[in-house]
């Protein structure tokens, strides 16, 4: 190699080795990075799943944990002795429980998830089925203190979207006791509290019903493989995978009449409602104009006037006059009041 080879050579030499070992910036380091979110994402998840069994009473195991991280055996017992090793967890003989720091640590995670579930729910467009995969990819991304802003943002909200109670900043969990769907008899009224979102394709089905958490039903028919509900005139048939699969809080007669709802569309002209809450289904600017319209939860609001073909339709809210489509107004739902209310 002659000499002016090398002085050719030197700047990239020159530009490789910064390349690599420049401080924070370099590729080693943005290796050495990379890698220990990859363990922190790992020990997240692994602690998420444990504190969900603890919590659902049931007993984690060496096999569902490899399950749940889709990693070797050998590779899971590598995790449970690094979780052991940092205190996060109690570890012996395959059997393994959450340390009280362990604990603090998963309700962090688990409130970080909880808070975008929401926030997707009822600021993004993005589909009802893939809020918690998207909560999921973005949870290890924020700080526990913008997530916690985040939730300031958004009023502090006690659940997530599927009903799930959400962790305080305290790391306190609230406790919930609900039945399940599978559970109630003919005649029984009810409300659903919450739909499990795990797995995927389970809470794919049940929203595709055009279920909801908050929708006060009346099981109509009980079957070996099913459960008929109706809610609002309309029937519902839930097949037992996926009753199981939603909580309800029981409610009186008395209860369900005073709580039922209806759509903005069931309104007869001049006749006065309260609105009680705007669907999932609104979401991102499309919800934000709605409710720029002042139709918000508590408003009165009055249908005034059809259209040729009744859509759109014209509403009296706060002393001014909108008009909504009929795909918008199903999407509202109210509570119907006296006239002089």
């Amino acid at each position: 190699m002659n000499l002016i080879t090398i002085i050719l050579l030197l700047p990239l030499l020159a530009i490789i080795i910064v390349l690599f070992l420049i401080p924070e910036r370099g590729l080693f380091s943005f290796s050495r990075k990379a890698k220990r979110d990859h363990e922190r994402i790992i020990v997240e998840d692994s602690l998420k799943h444990i504190f969900d069994c603890e919590h659902n009473n049931e007993i984690p195991s060496l096999s569902s944990l490899s399950k749940h991280l889709s990693a070797s055996m050998e590779k899971t017992r590598q995790v449970l002795h690094k979780l052991k090793e940092i205190g996060l967890i109690h570890y012996k003989e395959n059997s393994f429980n959450l340390t009280p720091e362990g604990k603090i640590y998963a309700l962090r995670v688990i409130r970080i998830h909880r808070l975008l579930e929401k926030y997707l729910a009822d600021s993004t467009g993005v589909n009802e089925a893939d809020w918690h995969s998207h909560a999921e990819d973005r949870e290890h991304l924020i700080s526990y203190e913008e997530a916690n802003r985040l939730a300031s943002r958004m009023g502090n909200p006690l659940f997530d979207p599927h009903g799930d109670p959400i962790p305080t900043a305290e790391g306190k969990m609230p406790e919930i006791v609900n039945l399940l769907l599978t559970n109630l008899k003919v005649n029984d009224f009810a409300q659903i509290a919450h739909i499990e979102d795990e797995p995927k394709s389970v809470y794919s089905a049940i929203i595709s019903l055009g279920l909801s958490v908050g929708m006060v039903f009346r099981i109509d028919k009980v079957s070996l493989d099913s459960i008929k509900i109706e809610s609002n005139g309309i029937f519902y048939d839930v097949v037992k995978s996926l009753s199981d699969n939603i909580s309800v809080n029981l409610l009186t007669e008395t209860e369900s009449i005073v709580k039922n709802l209806v759509p903005l569309t069931a309104l007869k002209l001049n006749e006065n409602a309260l609105i009680y809450s705007l669907s999932k289904t609104l979401r991102g600017e499309q919800r934000r104009r709605i409710m720029d319209f002042g139709i918000v939860p508590g408003t009165k609001i009055t249908p005034v006037l059809h259209s040729l073909g009744k859509d759109p339709t014209a509403y009296s809210v706060r002393n001014t006059t909108i008009a909504l489509r009929k795909h918008q107004a199903n999407q509202i739902l109210v509570r119907r009041i006296k006239s002089d209310a």
